[in-house]
């Protein structure tokens, strides 16, 4: 009775045992398959257009940044168009130096396919361009994610990405410190420098209401600027603080201009006749 209860026991057991060795090589299939797909290569389609308008022939260059698996990093949910400043301060340094996984122009319909690519985090980076109206392009670095997201929240491997141009002004402003207005210089020279190359030299000089300020429209906007002053006003030490020029004016102890000096001197020849009558006097009694 014992054997038959053990028995039955064991059917039970090996039923289920069974069922679970026929389904488990489908199981894993199914997952290594999965796991193939989400290794695979994919695909950033690339539009630069400003307005509805397509800007075609411009060129651009992808760099992988980072690895899949440092999605931890990446805080904007949609996965495109990331952090435009944290692009701008990747461009110069992948630009410099580091070879792009792929390169090209835009078509006519300002498209550019990247093709073949693993999961990672991209820089998408571009050249300025000028239309047949001579009007130039800046184009305006971003990232993007592989795998992305689609419209409806879905992963996706081929992922559709919206670039557009931009530009940026730069004011540099000029300060004084420890001076008058009146000692102050008509003008001062100031320089422009993009990506630590000079670009211009100008005459800067106040506005109507005293405020020494210049502004350069429509810079590129994946560079750095800097500015400096030439030809330092005599009396002046110049500082530099971003795009702020502070000129302060050197203290001295020499005499202030219109000081009267000839005090001075009348007193010391009044100290050197006291001298003399004193030492005569000293001799006269000494005689006596």
């Amino acid at each position: 009775m014992k054997r038959e209860t053990i028995i039955r026991r064991c059917r039970k057991l090996l039923i289920p045992a069974l069922a679970l060795l026929l389904v488990l090589p489908m199981l894993i299939s199914a997952y290594a398959a999965e796991g193939e797909t989400a290794q695979g290569t994919g695909s950033i389609h690339y539009i630069y257009e400003l307005e509805g308008t397509a800007i075609s022939d411009a060129a651009f260059r992808l760099y992988r940044v980072a690895e899949a698996d440092l999605a931890g990093c990446y805080t904007d949910s949609t996965r495109t168009a990331l952090s435009a400043d944290a692009a701008a301060e990747m461009t110069e340094r992948y630009n410099t130096g580091m070879t792009p996984v792929a390169s090209g122009k835009t078509d006519a319909d300002g498209a550019l396919d990247f093709t073949d690519l693993a999961e990672g985090l991209y820089l998408i980076t571009g050249d300025a361009s000028e239309a047949k109206d001579g009007t130039v392009y800046y184009p305006t670095s971003i990232l993007a994610m592989l795998p992305g997201l689609t419209d409806s929240g879905e992963s996706t491997m081929d992922l559709t990405v919206y670039g557009k141009p931009a530009k940026k002004d730069f004011t540099v402003e000029k300060k004084w410190a420890g001076d008058s207005a009146s000692s102050r210089p008509e003008s001062i020279e100031v320089t422009l420098s993009k990506n630590g190359k000079l670009v211009e030299t100008i005459k800067l000089t106040p506005d109507e209401n005293g405020k020494w300020t210049y502004t350069w429209p429509d810079l590129d906007p994946n560079a750095k600027y800097t500015v400096n002053e030439i030809n330092v006003p005599s009396g002046y030490t110049a500082s530099v603080s971003g795009s702020v020029i502070t000129n302060t004016y050197k203290t001295s102890s020499l005499p202030k201009t219109g000081q009267l000096w000839w005090p001075v001197g009348l007193l010391g020849i009044l100290g050197i006749v006291c001298i003399g009558i004193g030492l005569a006097r000293r001799s006269r009694s000494k005689r006596a």
